[in-house]
């Protein structure tokens, strides 16, 4: 019987003349000369699971984490001018915070942008303004876009909630066929994520609100 230390607990693993079974912390495994080579990579597996690389980020000692709201163009209307950062940061990721500040110190920043324009011309809809797939990939404005500042060479993770401007509100996400998304927001890898939040329509004209935390 093999023993595996992970974090002061073991992985069992047991032979059997059946197919690999993972049961909690225990193993069964056919082990025979021709199978002994993949006991490594499924002991691997279990130990370390695949993820998804669009998730991932390098490791990092310290991390900035970066909330900004980005109005692309406030003088239009129905402008956000301001949010509830640290209710938001105190209900959704405190305990995560938490958790890994073993392995990290975490410093938060956060800013109110009143414009922030895009960088090309979003994809005319019946009904509103749509971002294709390679819009996306260009979407952050960095010529115009001040983000986070540059006290420290710290990396830094991104989240943006960013508010069209009222002459391009809906702005919707757009799937590989041209068609709008249920999606509302999107991944950078190794950068961070990005909310398009589009006002409701009975907000007035010229009439700056503030976002909740629960938004």
């Amino acid at each position: 019987m093999v023993y595996t230390d992970v974090r002061d607990e073991f992985y069992t693993v047991a032979a059997n003349d059946d197919v690999p079974l993972a049961r909690q912390r225990h193993l069964t495994y056919p082990i025979r000369n021709e199978t002994l080579p993949m006991l490594a990579d499924t002991l691997s597996m279990l130990l370390v699971p695949p993820t998804d690389a669009h998730r991932v980020a390098q490791y990092a000692p310290r991390y900035r984490l970066a909330f900004t709201l980005l109005n692309e163009d406030a003088a239009a209307g129905r402008a956000i001018s301001g949010w509830d950062v640290p209710a938001a940061i105190s209900r959704h990721l405190s305990p995560l915070l938490d958790d890994l500040s073993v392995l990290h110190n975490f410093t938060i920043e956060s800013q109110v942008q009143f414009y922030a324009p895009l960088a090309f011309p979003p994809v005319p809809l019946p009904d509103g303004y749509g971002l294709s797939l390679e819009d996306l990939t260009v979407f952050v404005n960095s010529a115009e876009w001040s983000l986070s500042s540059s006290v420290s060479n710290d990396p830094v993770l991104h989240f943006v909630v960013f508010i069209p401007s009222a002459s391009r509100t809906p702005l919707r996400i757009l799937d590989t066929y041209g068609h709008p998304s249920s999606s509302d927001a999107f991944l950078l890898p190794q950068w961070g994520g990005i909310v398009i939040y589009n006002p409701t329509p009975d907000l007035p004209e010229n009439s700056p609100s503030k976002a909740s935390s629960s938004s």
